[in-house]
């Protein structure tokens, strides 16, 4: 899987992170039982209820892909010249996300995280992509998504996708042996996984298999463009 995934995921992702903590659901016994559930947990900002009915691959896809998005955050865009000297406000910004990823054995700088992203890329196997094996290096996925969203900018952005999705209708699921098909979350095309005697989402197949769609002159890039704005 090349980087399109990434592109492709800001509906998806973006709406799968918030910043309170309670214990995680029970295992779903049904893809709807998942889907309501996870559907519950974004209502209620539950990144940990919500972490749980993922499956283990996109468990790591979230916490790499929020790695890089984060390093993007602080990292300012500009072309053929030098960036400018941070601000007081915007260096403390940059140490907090800084600590969060030292914190959880992460590279602080876009550059160094880029190189480690290439070298996950070259050492992916079993069809991964490098956000996933980005994401299986962070030992607790679920307290370093919690603690990066809490210094991210933002994190309105994600608010506003998460409260989209969880009032979404569930309907038309599907289901093939261990493997099902639904909507929710305001797409057609959500699949989720029999794993380890639950239902979960499978976020990867999921992002995979949305058709492309015409990009707006003005849009930001999928994943990162809740990166773009902290207001």
């Amino acid at each position: 899987m090349n980087r399109r995934l990434v592109v492709s995921a800001a509906v998806l992702l973006g709406g799968y992170f918030a910043f309170l903590v309670r214990s995680a659901d029970p295992p779903a016994k049904s893809p709807e039982d998942a889907l309501s559930a996870a559907a519950s947990a974004m209502k209620d900002r539950d990144v940990k209820a919500v972490l749980s009915h993922l499956t283990p691959d996109s468990q790591s896809f979230v916490a790499g892909g929020m790695a890089v998005g984060a390093a993007f955050e602080k990292r300012p865009f500009v072309l053929f010249r030098a960036p400018p000297k941070p601000t007081a406000r915007e260096q403390e910004h940059n140490d907090a996300i800084d600590k969060v990823l030292k914190r959880h054995g992460l590279p602080e700088d876009f550059t160094s995280l880029t190189v480690k992203l290439d070298k996950a890329e070259k050492e992916a196997k079993d069809g991964k992509d490098s956000y996933t094996v980005l994401g299986e290096s962070v030992k607790d996925k679920t307290a370093f998504v919690v603690e990066i969203i809490e210094v991210l900018e933002c994190k309105p952005n994600i608010y506003a996708l998460l409260k989209g999705m969880s009032e979404a209708p569930i309907k038309d699921v599907k289901i093939e042996g261990r493997r099902a098909k639904a909507s929710a979350f305001g797409n057609d095309r959500v699949y989720l996984l029999f794993d380890e005697g639950a239902w979960k989402v499978d976020l990867i197949e999921t992002i995979r298999q949305q058709p492309p769609r015409p990009k707006r002159p003005d849009e930001p890039s999928g994943f990162f463009s809740i990166f773009s704005s902290g207001s």
